[in-house]
């Protein structure tokens, strides 16, 4: 296994990167990484606007992948952030979270058992990512037919492809080391 790359120094052209998302940061540092987050942000929620123009229900689904780019932003180092595992984990949550989510049955009995079938697949492959795990609970309150979870996936997925990119493109800005350090 091959040591870290040195971290960039301070340099005025560059914002500097985050080490520890729990950091107090002074605000010559600050502003611009929460501006670059929220235009991040921003982007999601135009991508949910176009979708929502195609009368693609993915309201409720928007709210995961916001997560997602701001927890793997903070912590592209960990294992949890790496990309594939990132959209394993939403291909899981997103099949079974959706497809409970349209049998029908008591809502809260059903949103626990999508969940814990959600938990399973992910520790059994080893693609857990926690803002996946709300789908089925996001699924369940929705209470989509199945044409319509059948549409909710691929908006779901193209969230998540969104989320993984701005974050890559935030990495990038910031002048962070290169995010990902390995996809899987």
């Amino acid at each position: 296994m091959s040591d870290p790359p040195p971290k960039k120094p301070w340099s005025p052209g560059r914002i500097q990167p985050v080490s520890d998302p729990t950091e107090r940061l002074p605000w010559h540092r600050l502003i611009p990484l929460v501006a670059v987050e929220t235009l991040g942000l921003s982007l999601l929620l135009l991508a949910y606007l176009v979708l929502r123009s195609l009368d693609a229900p993915a309201e409720p689904l928007l709210l995961g992948p916001v997560v997602t780019y701001v927890l793997v932003f903070a912590t592209s180092g960990s294992p949890a952030s790496r990309p594939l595992r990132v959209l394993v984990s939403y291909v899981i949550a997103g099949v079974i979270g959706l497809g409970v989510a349209a049998l029908p049955g008591p809502t809260v009995l059903m949103a626990i058992l999508g969940t814990g079938v959600i938990l399973l697949l992910m520790h059994l492959v080893g693609a857990f990512h926690a803002p996946a795990v709300a789908v089925a609970l996001i699924a369940e309150i929705s209470d989509p037919s199945w044409s319509v979870a059948l549409i909710m996936f691929p908006a779901l997925l193209i969230l998540v492809l969104l989320a993984i990119l701005l974050v890559w493109v935030t990495h990038q800005l910031l002048g962070d080391r290169q995010y990902p350090d390995r996809w899987w």
